[in-house]
């Protein structure tokens, strides 16, 4: 995006990139409620790594786009 576009397309384009990460944390999620065997222990753990890495990546995204996609951020 590195022309300005309209604020629905920036919208839309800033909502896909966050749903597909919050399918990726529900789909961990899913997994960590139905595995058994002390399994469940680790994978929350890796969820609290992939809630930190989703946040800090959409943070990272959404800054960029919005710069990238405003009159002046050429």
């Amino acid at each position: 995006m590195s022309k300005f576009v309209s604020e629905d397309t920036f919208s839309s384009y800033v909502t896909e990139d966050f749903n597909w990460r919050l399918k990726e944390i529900s789909d961990l999620r899913k997994v960590t409620s139905t595995v058994g065997g002390g399994y469940d222990v680790a994978l929350r753990k890796a969820g609290i790594a992939l809630l930190y890495a989703h946040w800090e990546g959409y943070v990272k995204f959404v800054g960029e786009a919005y710069v990238s996609t405003s009159p002046s951020g050429k």
